[in-house]
């Protein structure tokens, strides 16, 4: 079972199944922003 359930995953949560989102790529951390920009491309 993982550790994942046993404790409250906030902003500060070090686990290792929550990961580091200043690790994350690009594409995933402005996710919103790509989306948005295509449906202006797709729009426009």
């Amino acid at each position: 079972m993982s550790n994942a359930r046993t404790h409250d995953h906030g902003p500060d949560c070090n686990c290792e199944s929550c990961g580091d989102p200043r690790s994350m790529d690009v594409l995933d951390k402005y996710l919103t922003v790509w989306i948005f920009a295509a449906m202006a491309v797709g729009v426009g």
